[in-house]
């Protein structure tokens, strides 16, 4: 069973709530090869667990891969988000996504400027609660390829966007 992790990390920047998105770059440098649905947003940080590997300690693996952050993420500092479970048939290979929820209220500014993203990163997105409704899903056919070209667009998997507005929700 393919299993990942996510996080969205919630922060108040000038008194506004905001979630920090992960731009898509426009090249996979792990794999070789274009990224797929470039320009898209993602959660802040979000991977596949290793074998063997629980969520949190690859939660805490992939922010420090990906955010270039040591961040002490215990579970209660976390808030689930969204949970899905589907499990493998004989057709397909089952997988089980947790995206987790956490504020950093306290340290935002300062927790943002530490921040050292991958080389294939399109760079960090804050999206305020005021531009939540712009909140896009991604169109498979057209969107993967080409990808998304207005920087003022914020496109996302569906099940990405439930867990961004499940966050303005659940975390404080």
């Amino acid at each position: 069973m393919k299993k990942s992790v996510g996080l969205v990390l919630m922060v108040s920047i000038q008194g506004e709530k905001c979630a920090v998105l992960q731009r898509r770059g426009t090249y996979n440098f792990a794999d070789d090869k274009p990224e797929s649905f470039p320009g898209a947003c993602q959660v802040t940080a979000h991977g596949k667990l290793e074998e063997g590997e629980d969520f949190i300690p690859g939660l805490q693996r992939e922010v420090a891969e990906e955010l270039g952050l040591v961040l002490s993420l215990e579970p209660k500092h976390l808030v689930l988000l969204v949970e899905e479970k589907k499990d493998d048939t004989p057709e397909k290979e089952g997988k089980h996504v947790i995206t987790y929820g956490a504020h950093l209220y306290d340290a935002s500014l300062d927790l943002l400027r530490k921040i050292r993203l991958e080389s294939g990163s399109g760079g960090l997105v804050l999206l305020p609660l005021s531009k939540l409704d712009q909140l896009l899903p991604l169109d498979p056919k057209a969107d993967k390829k080409d990808g998304i070209k207005d920087r003022d667009t914020y496109k996302m998997f569906a099940d990405e966007i439930a867990a961004v507005k499940l966050a303005f929700e659940k975390v404080i």
